[in-house]
């Protein structure tokens, strides 16, 4: 059973697995930060606050009585923000990294130390709430922790952060707000309205994370907000960005938000959002910060409710035209020179001299030409029809470039204007790519592993240097169910974990034995340590340990403070 984790009664409403972990250490009176790691993780130190690691130990240690590894991952740490912005197998890959002990690469694969927001986050506190809580020391909520949320919708009152396991002496200590002192959220007196703007942004990432089927790929993102924006006005039929009024309007979301510590290093004014976000509209292949697609929901939709309602029509459809069929059409501003470009098409115009008879670029015209339903000849001198669709086949097989280039003959560059020129062959080629890095990997992993029979992961890593690197980083999941079927990883990993308590037992009842022989022998003489290491021959070597000997320890008549607080268990 575990002792003193019974008397929490499993956990508080809303709480993160910091917050149970620091209530445990209170009440179990540890004196340091690493008895309580060794016992909840067995580890020394478990750093990280807001991505926890070693959660899979956490649950062998409770037997599995608060939930599974993923369940808490994904509702009591800030990963589970920060997965819904990951597709399925990047997901999968953060909890297995998460589950065991790469926390600081998966903060890196977020991109969170380049982001401008910070890679680790501010403990925060609801002054109000926790002014009302059952117990004097108060619990961490998850709902407070969520990254961009500095407003407490049940106080109605701006939430207060602490540095205490940021920087100082106490970064590696377990900590409720009870025992921190906290500071106010605004770096700046703000005004009425910049509060409401940061309650309105707290309440788009709040309900955002309530919302248990949102997920929020990049290049979904970008296809709805250009929608939107046509909707808006912002873009135009060619697909050129109103660059001042977008930026503007990012601006107003964006520079009441700069007054609160954690949101500093946004925009405060036009050009720098046109800077900072053009980039995320113009390309769906580009990865952002999730807070700055917050940021294009929050400005462009004003809820994530309206947003939501566009986003299942945002994976129904394949291209940009089709979902401009969902808009009203008295949103969608029509081009007099549209229907002038397709009366010269029917007649038999190339769609390069139509485009130049009514003024707007060939891209303008071959898009107009595909919306109406009129097929584009390409030209055959430089990709012919066959060799183009044996090419985009092989391209979305996961081809290099270059060896789809040489199978075609033409140049690379062709190539590279093929990927942008057909809808999703560029992002259906990188997925393909990946799963074929994948595949190999894993091959080339398995394939030792049969070969040898008997391996072990450490002699499967010398062989396969490259496979591992590969899977360590992008498929961490595989890689550690793979290691549960080596036997020799089961046999030495079972060999090499050792029973302390039964060797303590076992020692302890030998040094009696060896004193009371000494004593019958010699009841008047002295009794020294160098005569019972002669009769137990296994004692000399652990007179350095013990600290994990309390039996022994007793048996020997010392009485000295151990060096590391008792395991427990």
């Amino acid at each position: 059973m575990f002792g003193p984790v019974s008397n929490l009664n499993g956990w508080c409403e809303g709480e993160t697995l910091f917050s149970f972990c620091a209530r445990h250490h209170h009440l179990s009176a540890n004196a340091t930060p690493a008895a309580t790691c060794r016992q909840l993780f067995s580890r020394d130190r478990v750093s990280s606050h807001d991505f926890v690691g070693h959660v899979g130990r956490f649950v062998d240690r409770l037997g599995g009585s608060l939930g599974a590894a993923e369940d808490i991952i994904r509702e009591r740490t800030l990963l589970g923000f920060y997965l819904r912005f990951l597709s399925d197998g990047a997901a999968a890959n953060a909890i297995a990294m998460v589950s065991g002990s790469s926390v600081g690469l998966v903060k890196a694969k977020l991109g969170l130390p380049a982001g401008r927001f910070g890679a680790s986050h501010p403990l925060k506190v609801c002054i109000g709430c926790h002014d009302r809580e059952a117990t004097a020391l108060g619990v961490w909520r998850i709902e407070h922790q969520w990254p961009g949320v500095w407003f407490c919708f049940q106080c109605g009152a701006p939430l207060h952060w602490t540095a205490e396991r940021i920087n100082g002496g106490n970064r590696f200590a377990w900590l409720l707000p009870g025992h921190c002192s906290f500071q106010k959220a605004f770096r700046a007196l703000p005004t009425r309205s910049d509060e409401d703007a940061i309650a309105s942004f707290a309440k788009c990432v709040t309900d955002m994370m309530l919302d248990p089927a949102a997920r929020i790929l990049p290049g979904d993102v970008c296809r709805a907000v250009r929608a939107q924006m046509k909707q808006r006005g912002l873009l135009t039929l060619s697909g050129r960005i109103d660059v001042p009024r977008f930026g503007a309007l990012i601006a107003t979301v964006t520079a009441p938000l700069t007054c609160v510590h954690e949101l500093s290093s946004l925009p405060t004014d036009s050009e720098q959002a046109s800077r900072q976000f053009l980039r995320l509209v113009r390309s769906a292949s580009f990865a952002a910060h999730p807070l700055r697609y917050m940021v294009l929901i929050r400005a462009l939709f004003g809820s994530w409710q309206r947003f939501s309602e566009l986003r299942v029509a945002v994976t129904t459809f394949d291209d940009d035209s089709s979902l401009e069929l969902l808009l009203p059409k008295a949103s969608r501003p029509v081009d007099p020179r549209r229907e002038k470009l397709l009366v010269f098409v029917k007649q038999g115009y190339s769609v390069t001299r139509a485009s130049h008879l009514v003024g707007v670029s060939t891209a303008t015209g071959i898009a107009w030409s595909v919306q109406a339903g009129i097929r584009v000849k390409h030209r055959a001198s430089v990709l012919t029809a066959s060799i183009r669709v044996r090419a985009i086949a092989d391209l979305r097989g996961g081809c290099a470039k270059e060896d789809v280039a040489r199978r075609a003959e033409v140049s690379v560059s062709t190539v590279n204007m093929l990927l942008k020129s057909e809808p999703g062959l560029r992002a259906a080629w990188r997925d393909a790519c990946c799963r074929k890095a994948r595949d190999e990997a894993r091959l080339a992993w398995s394939e030792t592993a049969q070969q040898l029979q008997c391996a072990s992961r450490k002699q499967l890593r010398s062989l396969q240097p490259a496979a591992f690197a590969w899977l360590y980083r992008n498929d961490r999941h595989w890689l550690d169910s793979f290691a549960l079927s080596l036997s020799v990883g089961r046999a030495s990993a079972s060999q090499s974990r050792v029973n302390w308590d039964a060797r303590d037992r076992q020692l302890a009842l030998a040094v009696a034995e060896a004193r009371a022989a000494l004593y019958v022998a010699n009841p008047n003489g002295h009794l020294r340590l160098a005569q019972l290491c002669d009769r137990v021959p296994d004692l000399k070597r652990f007179l350095n340990k013990l600290d994990r000997f309390p039996l022994t320890r007793v048996a020997l008549g010392r009485r000295h403070k151990p060096k590391h607080a008792p395991q427990l268990f």
